[in-house]
């Protein structure tokens, strides 16, 4: 275990001292930070950061029908690692999740005749609860899949079961109490789930959205359109079209305003190129009556362009190119902030000294650099944009160490990132006020720490503390940041 303290990190204390002074008179506080003693786990496994129950921290990790629990202390010494399998070898582990009391094991198991979904608790002592069998389906020769989506309490869960590349059934789960809310199977006429099928969202009520897009080609841009269908129980099943007004999707993102009970489609948007993104949209859907909507459309800033293209093009463009919608904030007054981020990926050749019988070798790099911001108030008028500089480029790793984990608090957003990938780098954060003022900080070094975050895989457990995972080889850390000091 290692203990760092934030401003101890520079070794020039003139710059120290007027860098602390500045983070004091702005934003008012440092942070502490734990690094956990190593771990090793296998590289075939799927690991989980399930948070803290009462003084200890727990990890999963898990494979087919086995999984491991992982126990540091308040300390972040490892304490105890114990190893569980289901009861039977056929079963296989759909995900491992926490609630607030509890985390728990949902899998698959089959017998000569049925599949089933089972939710199987464990409490804080890993101790073994009640399995709930949450349905029973009639065994196919082929297998069922299964996609999941949490509600942003997470106190629902819902889950879709795919067949043959086709929508076949949901269930919505309540976690808090373990039991079915509801579940049906479902038959879509007139939808290719596979082609058009966008997103599931499930609002903390239990209410199931699932999306489809339609026609979001240049050729057929007149007929571009979603298609919502709203589930509340067996049988109470809605559909509705929101037509898109001969605007093409570059990127969407879909999700629920729990405060205000709006669903949301905010996104980027074109009237004729694919490939680029000339402007934000948002639309905002009455789960009352879902033929009643609202459309708003946002250009782009030129400042934001300006600091997007590095001053340096020399014919103005008022576009934006390869960029991703990663989050949607949303504030209690009902405005949101709408989160982007430049992502490239790029594949190229890599030939060694001869040609040998598989030939030559493709190599993916990974560019994730500008993350950009948009503030959107509740009546749309009030509008800022920003753009926070950002460098991370990585080699055939799947982008696993680049990105960002937004770290959430009523007064202020951080966005913690490695400023560089590899095993020693700085992590960085910009600190964002809901008025756009922003403050870019050093956390941390990792120099002699053995330490390579995935720092998009963090997990905030409380309001000043953020959990994020190292992971270099087989060695597995974890790394605690209080801003509570």
């Amino acid at each position: 275990m290692v203990l760092f303290k934030k401003y101890f990190l520079f070794c020039n204390m003139k710059y120290l001292a007027l860098l602390a002074f500045s983070c004091f008179l702005s934003f008012g506080f440092g942070q502490n930070i734990l690094v956990s003693e190593s771990m090793d786990i296998r590289t075939d496994l799927t690991y989980e950061l399930l948070g803290q129950y009462g003084d200890n921290y727990l990890v999963a990790s898990y494979s087919d029908f086995k999984f491991s629990i992982h126990n540091f202390n308040n300390e972040l010494f490892l304490t105890s690692n114990q190893e569980f399998e289901l009861e039977d070898k056929k079963s296989r582990i759909i995900h491992i999740y926490p609630d607030k009391e509890h985390f728990n094991i949902l899998y698959s198991t089959v017998d000569k005749d049925f599949s089933y979904v089972i939710n199987m608790p464990y409490n804080k002592s890993l101790e073994r609860g009640v399995p709930d069998t949450i349905i029973r389906m009639e065994k196919q020769f082929q297998n069922y899949k299964y996609r999941y989506t949490f509600s942003e309490d997470k106190t629902k869960m819902g889950v879709l079961i795919i067949q043959s590349g086709d929508l076949i059934g949901y269930f919505v789960y309540d976690i808090i109490y373990k039991e079915l809310v509801y579940s049906d199977e479902i038959q879509l006429e007139g939808y290719k789930f596979y082609e058009e099928y966008r997103k599931s969202v499930l609002s903390n009520s239990g209410i199931l959205y699932l999306v489809f897009e339609f026609d979001n080609y240049y050729f057929k841009r007149e007929k571009h359109q979603f298609k919502i269908i709203k589930i509340r129980d067996v049988g109470d099943r809605t559909e509705a079209t929101i037509p898109m007004a001969n605007l093409l999707t570059y990127d969407a993102y879909f999700s629920y305003d729990n405060v205000n009970n709006m669903f949301i489609i905010s996104g980027l948007g074109s009237e004729k190129n694919l490939d680029r993104a000339e402007l934000l949209f948002q639309i905002k859907q009455d789960p009352k009556n879902l033929n009643e909507y609202e459309f708003l459309t946002f250009t782009f800033q030129d400042k934001l362009l300006s600091d997007f293209y590095n001053n340096v093009q020399k014919n103005k463009r008022n576009y934006l190119e390869n960029v991703q919608v990663q989050d949607l904030i949303f504030m209690d007054d009902g405005a949101a902030i709408l989160v982007l981020e430049e992502v490239k990926k790029m594949e190229r050749i890599s030939s060694g000294s001869r040609i040998d019988y598989y030939g030559n070798r493709y190599t993916v790099d990974y560019h994730y650099e500008n993350i950009m911001l948009f503030y959107l108030s509740a009546d749309g008028d009030k509008v800022w944009q920003k753009l926070l500089a950002k460098r991370q480029f990585s080699n055939d790793d799947e982008g696993a160490y680049s990105s960002y984990f937004v770290f959430k608090n009523p007064n202020h957003l951080r966005f913690i990132y490695n400023d560089e990938i590899r095993n020693e780098n700085t992590v960085s954060e910009y600190i964002i006020r809901p008025d756009g003022a922003s403050l870019r900080t050093n956390l941390l070094s990792t120099d002699f720490q053995k330490l390579r975050l995935q720092v998009r895989n963090g997990m905030q457990i409380s309001s000043h503390q953020v959990l994020i995972p190292s992971l270099r080889g087989k060695i597995l850390k974890l790394l605690l940041i209080d801003y509570l000091n």
